[in-house]
């Protein structure tokens, strides 16, 4: 590879020669017209254009707003015959390929678009805010150009693949199947906290809303909930941790330990209940981890003593969770995580817009691109948050279904984990049964 962008050029040919597809390799740096002459050890080769950080000798010059692809061409099967699907959106290069027995030159730059859809740097160079400080959807290349539903770099890593087979590779590809990641943000407990709780839910559903089925789930569930010995509609663990059982899943269990924002709920995580609940969860062989609260975005020492709570109060320690709200912010929420010894985040997705925000259904070691310097910290990408469906795209629970299993199917196509978010919350209230069903039967589904 060239010697410019060094550190950036080797990140994403390890993440997809060696973390993906398990393959030995060596590095070496020099003059070369391409993004990556691979040679194997048959002699034969693999070149790859260089369309991208060729023409940015001095590190970090690339970070602009203008250097994000303006227009996006398609290579597609009828041309090029590595690829996995019809077309390929090509990111970073154009559609030229020759092929021969011992040679091929691509003209796709497999290694600018990796890194660019892992890294995320598009979202540091553009302003594009939600209400919530979030990158939006609509305001990403994918979004704009209609392949966020599309693992991209899946895409790439198969075609990749398939030209270095066709040379005659000798090694093995690493083996991969397809699995199910079950996490849980945990923002509130129980719905029925306190008799005042339960007045100003009351009042906001009879006097702000005007939401009279509400009003008469409220009344019933908390009298039942108080005096007829029912759960809390929000105390659905065991549930949930049942519901994995019988389809061989393990739960992870994101708990809000903190936050003094209007958003967040923190839960009394010394109370009676939680304490018995952490030991449950413990028992029952699932992962107990850390759901870091609204404002923890911009202050690392709250991040710190929120991890350090939860830690003191389950005895163990912390080490996977997701941002409250998904609130993200490259590479500085990556490093909080890198500091804090985490082990991996699954912060990664939109939630107004379910699909691949990574451009990628695999687990990636992160890099930032700041310090340049690939972390120990993971990133597991979301694919699919109940909330998506209802609170944004308001659909009915059996277009939920059928847009979740679509992305399943995906998912389970490149062997990669479909990570799935679904709230304690979401069961039982007036709101939500009409969705419960979606559940079982995704999970259900997910393991035939």
């Amino acid at each position: 590879m060239p010697a410019n962008n060094q550190a950036e050029r080797q990140y994403a040919a390890e993440v997809l020669l060696v973390e993906w597809l398990g393959l030995s390799v060596q590095y070496q740096f020099g003059e070369t017209a391409f993004a990556a002459e691979l040679t194997l050890d048959n002699g034969n080769r693999l070149l790859l254009e260089d369309h991208f950080f060729s023409t940015f000798p001095s590190p970090l010059s690339y970070l602009k707003a203008g250097n994000i692809p303006q227009q996006i061409f398609n290579a597609v099967q009828a041309t090029n015959p590595f690829l996995p699907e019809k077309d390929l959106p090509i990111l970073f290069g154009n559609d030229h390929l020759d092929i021969s027995p011992t040679e091929i030159t691509c003209g796709i730059d497999i290694f600018a678009a990796t890194f660019f859809m892992l890294t995320r740097w598009e979202e540091y160079v553009l302003p594009d805010r939600d209400l919530h400080e979030r990158f939006p959807a609509k305001a990403s290349l994918a979004g704009k150009n209609g392949f966020l539903h599309r693992p991209v770099v899946n895409e790439m890593v198969e075609m990749l693949w398939g030209m270095l087979m066709h040379l005659g590779i000798g090694q093995k590809r690493k083996n991969r199947q397809f699995e199910v990641l079950l996490t849980h943000d945990v923002d509130e407990a129980l719905l029925w906290r306190s008799l005042g709780f339960f007045l100003k839910k009351l009042g906001g559903d009879l006097v702000k809303r005007l939401d009279f089925h509400a009003v008469g789930f409220d009344l019933k569930s908390y009298y039942n909930t108080r005096f007829n010995g029912e759960k809390d509609p929000y105390d659905t663990f065991d549930y949930l941790m049942r519901c994995a059982d019988r389809n061989s899943l393990q739960c992870h269990f994101f708990f809000l330990s903190g936050g003094n924002t209007k958003f967040d709920s923190p839960l009394t995580l010394t109370s009676p209940f939680m304490c018995q609940l952490f030991k449950s969860i413990e028992a029952n062989g699932h992962i107990i981890g850390l759901h870091p609260s609204y404002n923890t975005l911009k202050d690392s020492n709250l991040f710190t003593q929120e991890k350090e709570a939860l830690e003191l109060a389950t005895g163990l320690p912390i080490r996977h969770g997701r941002h409250h709200f998904l609130r993200f912010e490259v590479p500085t929420t990556w490093q909080a995580w890198e500091d804090q010894g985490m082990v991996w985040d699954s912060t990664l997705y939109y939630a107004e817009q379910p699909g691949f925000r990574c451009g990628v259904c695999y687990a990636f070691p992160v890099f930032n691109f700041l310090t340049r310097q690939k972390l120990r910290l993971k990133e597991v990408p979301l694919t699919a948050m109940e909330v998506s469906w209802t609170s944004y795209l308001k659909v009915s629970p059996d277009e939920m279904l059928n847009d979740m299993m679509q992305l399943h199917e995906t998912v389970r196509k490149y062997n990669g984990t479909f990570v799935l978010l679904w709230h304690n919350s979401s069961f039982n209230t007036s709101e939500w049964k009409a969705f419960a069903k979606v559940y079982e039967k995704l999970l259900e589904k997910q393991t035939v």
